[in-house]
């Protein structure tokens, strides 16, 4: 049985600025769709703010989808969006949506500033004529992937990685990634070609480098093993050094957390083994977001503790008895929760 208790009060806002919620829109699959379902059936009140949220991520990627837009070109289009008119039409043409109301759209015309703030400017402004890559993993799936370039990134699970294919005169080389990838990064010093990774409302630039990238749930993170990046945020820059970790706030539009870590706890992933010492609550949420599963506590003090753990990552069923012993408690399944006794 899923836990539908993040969604169940989301605003419209914060639905189209959700990675979750935009991946089932722009990626959709039978799993996705019987999530989303299932949510409606749980909670009929929402139906109306889901409908509203998909209409509206449809129609935008409709509207960017026309054009092969620059940047001024891009900011051009948003402001358009706030006329009915634009957003009317673009929805029109749409198969299979219903034109909105007036004052719905009205309402759309704030939420489309913030596409360029969430990383969603990078899905909608492809060129019809341009061929687009999609990298993604199901849960318990894990890919290294090679780019165009030459470049690495090893794809956790529960991630999917974008971009274009023609990198072949390219002086800007962008990837949008929603999940956790590890980035080894082609130089390209006879061009001068810079690498960047949209995710989670930041930009990250690259000149040769090896880094980790998480963005799921509340915050951003990001760990630079070798050599430097430069995070473009909404209003400032930061520049890394290797050893650095940085946690940036999507909510808060800030940087929450900076510290000189050690590697392994952040990129032992890449090789088969999540090796943390951490506190309970936060790993199990780690293994929520790789196999896909719900956690049913029944000793909730648990989840306040720090633990050493070291599991392999692979098969579910393998990784639960390891589980069992680094909480030192019996674990059952029961479908898709597991109950920790």
């Amino acid at each position: 049985m899923h836990d539908f208790r993040y969604y169940q009060k989301l605003s419209f806002d914060e639905l189209i600025t959700d990675p979750e919620f935009r991946r089932g829109v722009y990626f959709p699959t039978p799993a996705s769709g019987q999530y989303w379902e299932e949510f409606c059936k749980t909670y009929p009140n929402q139906q109306q703010t889901i409908d509203e949220a998909r209409t509206f991520l449809l129609a935008a990627k409709h509207a960017f989808a026309l054009t092969v837009p620059s940047e001024v070109e891009i900011q051009e289009k948003l402001d358009s969006m706030k006329r009915p008119t634009q957003l009317e039409q673009s929805a029109g043409r749409v198969i299979g949506l219903r034109i909105p109301g007036r004052r719905t759209i009205l309402r759309w015309a704030t939420a489309a500033s913030i596409v360029i703030l969430t990383g969603l400017i990078g899905l909608l402004s492809w060129p019809r004529d341009q061929q687009i890559l999609v990298y993604q993993t199901a849960f318990g799936e894990w890919q290294k992937v090679s780019l165009p370039d030459g470049s690495q990134v090893h794809l956790n699970a529960n991630s999917l990685l974008t971009l274009d294919t023609d990198w072949s005169e390219a002086s800007l080389r962008s990837v949008w990634l929603e999940g956790e990838a590890f980035f080894e990064v082609q130089k390209r010093p006879e061009s001068g070609s810079r690498f960047q990774v949209n995710t989670g409302g930041m930009v990250i630039e690259v000149l040769g480098t090896k880094f980790n990238v998480q963005n799921r749930g509340a915050n951003t993170n990001v760990f630079l093993e070798e050599g430097k990046i430069k995070l473009d945020l909404e209003d400032t820059s930061e520049y890394m050094d290797p050893g650095q970790f940085i946690a940036y706030s999507h909510e808060k539009r800030a940087i929450v957390s900076r510290n000189a870590v050690p590697q392994d706890p952040y990129t032992t992933w890449k090789d088969g083994t999540l090796e943390q010492h951490s506190n309970v609550g936060l790993f199990l949420q780690e293994i929520k977001e790789i196999y896909g599963v719900e956690f049913e506590v029944q000793d909730k003090s648990v989840l306040a503790e720090n633990r050493m753990f070291r599991v392999p990552l692979q098969e579910l069923e393998t990784v639960i008895p390891i589980l069992e012993v680094s909480l030192g408690r019996k674990i059952t399944k029961d479908g898709n929760t597991l109950i920790i006794r």
